[in-house]
């Protein structure tokens, strides 16, 4: 019965074999350390390259937009965000590499420059 609870689903998704992801939604908790456990059984089902959708970023809910402000602690790359929902690309292996990309940005959008 533990293995069917809400808190176990990501790692179960994991143990089935249904990864890889290219786009996940997280949106509920708003407890800082939740979310980070959840970004953490998040990240090895998720593809490199994957988006993440973040709900509820803004100042409304100090921890959450917090996290989004460290989100590299977990393989991503926080970007664009419109005040409440914000968007991330997941790195995972690559992250590190990807940071010694040039970047520019535009507006509210960040353009990653890559070697040809």
């Amino acid at each position: 019965a533990a293995e069917a609870a809400c808190e176990n689903c990501l790692s179960s998704l994991v143990r089935l074999g249904m990864a890889p992801f290219h786009v996940a939604l997280v949106d509920g908790n708003h407890e800082g350390d939740y979310v980070a456990r959840e970004l953490r059984a998040l990240a090895p089902l998720l593809a490199d390259g994957a988006v993440l959708i973040m709900d509820d970023v803004n100042g409304a809910w100090d921890e959450i937009a917090t996290l989004f402000t460290s989100l590299d602690q977990f393989g991503f790359e926080a970007g664009a965000t419109d005040g409440r929902v914000g968007l991330a690309i997941y790195r995972g292996s690559n992250a590190t590499a990807d940071a010694a990309h040039p970047k520019t940005t535009r507006g509210k959008t960040t353009v990653v420059h890559l070697p040809q």
